[in-house]
């Protein structure tokens, strides 16, 4: 039963103390009224008995009058009096009969036969006097067996009178004791009526609202404070204490998973921040062992080159002074040759070794823009489950909102209920704003999901960053394959005038000055050289400080 009902049944308990009363007092109303017609009709028949026995006494009175008259002309006006006084007696008759008891209904036939007989005689005595004599009128009705029959009469109505003036004073004890009883009556059955209805008031607003609502505060208390592991007594009545029951077990679990979900992403994201970290320590470490090496490369061979160069220089230098010398100075031309060509040699080995290490290099780069991809899922799947969180938050909300309507219900009950309900308001009131409190802690957790929205967004922006530092890797990679190509391409040049000066060590005395010629190309040559060792140095430092702030990156996120 809820509470609504509970709270008719409170009004219909009342509502059955004012039938009640309502009842006892239409009945007694009922027969106050009857009592009250009865003393009425008794009253009337009385005043009718009494008028009709003046009447009577009137009609006695106009036949002396007719008796002393001297003549029937003076005896006019008193049998004129008589008739009259019929008249009137008949006229008080038919007032009577439809009053007449039948408890005295014969009584008063025998009464109303000897006042018709009465009737008759006076007639005559009337007629007697104004057309006769009053002296025949004195003789046929002054006599003591007419006054004798006229007492018994008058005795016959004034016992109705009496019987009549008994009963009034019957029914008016009776009428008024009916008052005192009906009186203790009426305030016994409202005062059993109330104390009943407010034991039983007291019973559904204890037993089945206030103390319920007390439980309920007290768990909904120990849930806002953070004891989720509160036992919730789930009610099995059908009222809204029971729907709240079960919202609150409802809210209490949502709460619970909630804090289950939250502890189990920290754990998660702190297993994939350092899993991720680890990966980028582990890919930084690689990448920073290989492309050391590379650069290390690189340096060696640009030190090579360098030395090489300024070795070529030297020679070409020492080639062109001792040009006059052809003679003498013939083997050491051929020597000479020969150690630029196996420094051309190693040079061009060099290269190549250098454009090994560069398209290493590249797929290593390559590799980090995977694991840099792979990193970006990750972090959108971070988002995905902060949306996750979302919905489920939406669900909390929900579960405060159906609380609050619950509660504004239970206010709108209580309102209706009047004093009895305001304790049950007071309750209400404190759930509608536990609903708003969770409404709000639901706000905050929505603000705390946006913070890490953003955090993954600054996240992407980092890895799209990290991104484009690579995408400039490959761009040096491919600028340091391209001057590998021109060293290459300088290398086999000198291999081939090396080669044409290792030919024409034979002819060396005919063709001094194609030696001279060729020792100055090489002077210039060399010096190339230089300088394009000079600047894949640069680049190699270059190249040292780029990985260098990408490791650093790397490290720090």
């Amino acid at each position: 039963m809820n509470i609504r009902a509970k709270v008719y049944s409170i009004v219909a308990a009342m509502g059955l103390t004012a039938i009640a009363i309502t009842g006892l007092s239409i009945y007694a109303l009922q027969s106050y009224e009857q009592h009250t017609g009865r003393l009425e009709s008794i009253s009337a028949r009385t005043f009718i008995g009494e008028n009709l026995n003046r009447l009577v006494s009137q009609v006695v009175s106009e036949s002396r009058g007719v008796y002393m008259s001297p003549g029937t002309k003076e005896a006019r006006p008193f049998a004129d009096g008589i008739v009259k006084t019929l008249g009137q007696i008949d006229t008080l008759m038919a007032q009577w009969e439809p009053l007449v008891h039948p408890r005295e209904r014969d009584a008063y036939e025998a009464m109303k036969r000897d006042l018709m007989k009465f009737k008759e005689f006076r007639t005559e005595t009337a007629r007697l006097g104004t057309e006769v004599s009053p002296e025949a009128a004195s003789i046929q009705g002054n006599n003591e067996t007419n006054r004798a029959s006229r007492k018994e009469l008058q005795a016959s109505i004034d016992a109705l009178v009496a019987d009549n003036l008994a009963r009034h004073a019957a029914i008016k004890e009776e009428l008024s004791a009916f008052g005192n009883n009906i009186f203790y009556l009426v305030v016994g059955t409202a005062v059993a009526g109330i104390v009943v209805s407010v034991a039983f008031a007291t019973y559904i607003g204890s037993a089945h609202m206030s103390r319920p609502l007390q439980r309920l505060t007290g768990t909904l208390k120990r849930i806002s404070d953070g004891d989720l592991d509160t036992p919730i007594q789930v009610r099995r009545s059908k009222d809204e204490i029971g729907e709240i029951w079960k919202t609150v077990e409802r809210f209490r679990d949502v709460l619970v998973q909630t804090e289950t979900l939250k502890a189990e992403q920290a754990q998660s994201e702190q297993r994939q921040a350092e899993a991720r970290k680890q990966a980028l320590m582990s890919m930084a470490k690689d990448f920073e062992d290989g492309v050391g090496m590379i650069i290390q490369t690189v340096s060696s061979s640009s030190s090579q080159i360098v030395g090489a160069a300024e070795s070529m220089s030297r020679s070409a230098e020492e080639t062109t002074h001792q040009s006059t010398i052809v003679a003498s100075a013939s083997e050491q031309t051929s020597s000479s040759v020969q150690s630029v060509a196996s420094a051309s040699e190693q040079l061009s080995a060099s290269i190549n070794e250098i454009g090994q290490q560069v398209a290493n290099a590249a797929q290593l780069i390559s590799a980090s823009a995977d694991q840099a991809r792979e990193t970006d899922q990750e972090v959108q799947e971070l988002a995905d489950s902060a949306r996750k969180v979302e919905s489920i938050i939406g669900i909390i909300r929900d579960i405060a909102e159906q609380t609050n309507l619950l509660a504004l219900n239970a206010t709108i009950e209580a309102a209706r209920a009047g004093e009895a309900g305001r304790g049950f308001a007071v309750v209400a009131s404190e759930v509608k704003a536990l609903a708003s409190q969770t409404g709000k802690a639901t706000e905050e957790i929505e603000t705390h999901i946006a913070q890490i929205q953003n955090a993954t967004s600054r996240t992407v922006s980092s890895i799209n960053a990290i991104g484009g530092r690579i995408q400039n890797l490959n761009e040096i990679a491919a600028a340091i394959a391209g001057a590998t190509e021109e060293q290459a391409a300088a290398s086999q040049d000198i291999a081939r005038s090396i080669s044409q000066a290792a030919q024409g060590t034979g002819e060396l005395n005919s063709g001094i000055s194609a030696v001279r010629s060729m020792a100055e190309g090489t002077g210039a040559s060399a010096s190339g050289l230089f300088q394009a060792s000079q600047a894949l140095a640069a680049e190699a430092t270059n190249l040292r400080e780029q990985v260098a702030g990408f490791l650093r990156t790397v490290r720090a996120a």
